[in-house]
């Protein structure tokens, strides 16, 4: 794969696709992210996001997108921050449903690793209307809702709700789609280790295989009523 990609990024390069080379790169730089290779991201998604800010018209919105996760990632709340706030300005503008999404799921969770909870929850709503109000094929998008709120119920010591949520969320981070990025999966490890503290581990077994037995659909009429 990385063959691949160097050779398309010198085939743009040749032809002066600058639009191809900026998409190209953004998506390079967030793979360096997903492998910890900050460093390299850094310097991948700096070029994308100039090349994308010179030629504008939406072509930004990935690079914003990925500068977000690499600033998450490493924990730099307040950094990541205006990145999703500018991505989703630009797709309000030009009407990208889908990366707005994405956009307020970083804003949430960035005000859930902030422990601001009323606001999270707030944006969290709002996601969770906007998939409910577009019927959004967004995959991994339903995954990362169901473990914003899991983590909520998690922090606001609702153990049975949390267990649940996370268990739905589980199951859809299982083929076709990819599993979970192995810094996502170390939040996850961290919460679910507090929650095998909170209850014993035959209820935790039920609630989990109850969780995971719930269709997408299921799980959002959960969320929609307030849940147990």
């Amino acid at each position: 794969m990385a063959a691949y990609m160097e050779e398309a990024e010198a085939l743009y390069r040749k032809l002066g696709h600058v639009v191809g080379i900026a998409e190209l790169l953004a998506q390079v730089g967030l793979g360096e992210v997903w492998h910890g290779d900050f460093e390299r991201a850094q310097a991948l998604l700096t070029e994308a996001l100039t090349l994308s800010q010179k030629i504008g018209g939406g072509v930004e919105v990935f690079p914003y997108y990925a500068f977000g996760r690499y600033h998450y990632w490493l924990g730099e709340y307040d950094e990541a921050q205006p990145y999703f706030e500018k991505l989703l300005m630009v797709c309000r503008q030009i009407g990208n449903k889908r990366f707005a999404y994405w956009a307020l799921i970083g804003l949430g969770y960035i005000r859930l690793r902030q422990n601001n909870l009323a606001e999270a929850q707030a944006i969290f709503i709002e996601c969770l209307q906007m998939l409910a109000r577009m019927g959004l094929a967004i995959g991994h998008g339903f995954g990362y809702l169901f473990e914003g709120f899991a983590a909520l119920a998690l922090r606001n010591n609702e153990a049975h709700r949390a267990i649940h949520l996370f268990a739905a969320a589980d199951a859809i981070w299982q083929p076709p789609y990819s599993p979970r990025r192995p810094l996502d999966q170390r939040d996850i490890n961290r919460d679910m280790a507090v929650l095998h503290t909170m209850v014993d581990e035959e209820t935790f077994a039920q609630i989990y295989e109850a969780g995971q037995a719930m269709t997408r659909e299921q799980v959002l009429a959960y969320l929609l009523e307030g849940g147990d």
